[in-house]
């Protein structure tokens, strides 16, 4: 079986001029090897384009599959403060509404609408449920959920890429392109199912590891829009080093192509994956359903533990009913906790209303606070920072929700 290679870009620099010929570059590198590449662009980064009138850079975007890469890039004020200090409700409502401008952007500068979402803030559970509102049914990246043998993973509702990504992005040194033939080799070696060859255009242009253009904005922390954003200076490559990088990206390409892999672009892989809308099963599979999932505490083959709790809600609600839906639901908000005054028909209101588990359930639909999966290490993490978020974000609260929306989890399997 071939190994299927997505091809992506993190295309998020607005501020360096020379990225717009880098971008082009790219395009037509990989046009010339017959590869629809894949561009991760931000809502900050058309607007800019169209601010200076970039019109080669989005023809050459066009020929190409286009994901969205957030709004801002979560500038300051900071994409993933909504998610730790607003409630579920007001953290979605927050996030659909900035997230809603740049999709439009996006849409109205390229001319059609971005395939699938890629950001490191998936870890942000609230954000992902605003994406999935907004249309949004696939993600180029996990960000931190747990891998796959199929290379992907239904996490609330949105089908991940989970398969191996390689990168070689560090400053040029002697070695280098060997090195990265060398990593590249092993992972084909391997066969996987699908993998991700990634490059931020901008590492083409200077030394991020010394300044970034969000570092130079002081882009996380605080920036005026209204002043002009400065692009990295005392980092910035000379020609002929950018151009040694571009040959060497290339010369990646041109190795991988070698093995028995095939090119593919990012939301007609994860397609295979999506079960087709408006499924149901039977009352008696929905039956068999709820009665391995009290004894495993997890996922039960392609269903997660939250739609598993929503069948079993509906069959109980709808005595009548011979054929169950299967709604995507997320995990719940808070601590799942059960309650005899609660009855299953609320519960079911609150599923068909909410599209999420809630937080009192009535002791017919409680199994048990989270299931198995929780434990996974992916999920087990109590704080998500980095140096380049504010000061004082831990991420506390969000690892917690993200803990819960383990009920929502699974591993993708070919539909």
């Amino acid at each position: 079986m071939k190994t299927r290679i997505l091809v992506t870009f993190a295309t998020e620099d607005p501020v360096t001029a020379a990225h717009d010929e880098i971008i082009c570059r790219l395009c037509s590198g990989l046009a010339d090897r017959g590869i629809c590449g894949e561009f991760h662009v931000t809502g900050d980064y058309v607007r800019f384009l169209r601010k200076r009138g970039s019109f080669n850079v989005r023809a050459a975007l066009r020929e190409h599959e286009i994901g969205y890469h957030t709004n801002t890039h979560a500038a300051y004020p900071f994409l993933g403060e909504y998610g730790e200090t607003l409630s579920w409700d007001d953290a979605v409502a927050r996030y659909m509404q900035t997230e809603a401008r740049g999709v439009e952007d996006v849409a109205d500068f390229i001319g059609r609408d971005p395939q699938y979402i890629v950001t490191e803030f998936l870890k942000v559970p609230q954000l992902v449920e605003s994406y999935r509102r907004l249309g949004f049914r696939y993600a180029g990246l996990n960000s931190g959920m747990p891998d796959s043998d199929t290379s992907a993973i239904c996490y609330m509702g949105m089908y991940c890429f989970a398969g191996p990504i390689f990168g070689m992005e560090r400053a040029p040194y002697p070695g280098r392109l060997e090195a990265g033939l060398k990593e590249l080799g092993e992972l084909l070696e391997k066969r996987p199912p699908a993998m991700k060859i990634f490059l931020h255009p901008y590492k083409l242009l200077y030394n991020s590891g010394v300044q970034a253009w969000y570092g130079e904005n002081n882009f996380y922390r605080h920036y005026d829009p209204a002043l002009p954003w400065r692009e990295p200076g005392k980092s910035l490559y000379t020609p002929e080093v950018t151009d040694l990088l571009l040959r060497e990206f290339f010369a990646l390409l041109d190795f991988a192509a070698q093995y028995d892999v095939e090119f593919v672009k990012t939301a007609p892989y994860l397609s295979q994956f999506k079960r087709p809308s408006g499924e149901f099963v039977s009352r008696k599979t929905a039956a068999d359903l709820w009665e391995k999932f009290k004894l495993e505490h997890d996922y039960i083959g392609c269903y997660t533990p939250a739609e598993i709790t929503a069948m079993r809600s509906f069959a109980l609600a709808h005595p009548e009913a011979e054929s169950i839906p299967v709604r995507m639901v997320c995990g719940p908000a808070g601590c799942l906790k059960c309650d005899p005054a609660h009855s299953v028909k609320e519960a079911e209101i609150f599923f068909e209303y909410n599209q999420r588990m809630p937080e009192v359930i009535a002791p017919e639909l409680y199994v048990c606070d989270y299931p198995e999966s929780a434990k996974d290490p992916a999920f087990a993490e109590e704080t998500w920072t980095r140096d380049i978020y504010p000061d004082g974000f831990t991420g506390r609260e969000i690892c917690r929700l993200a803990r819960l929306q383990s009920w929502s989890f699974r591993p993708a399997e070919i539909s």
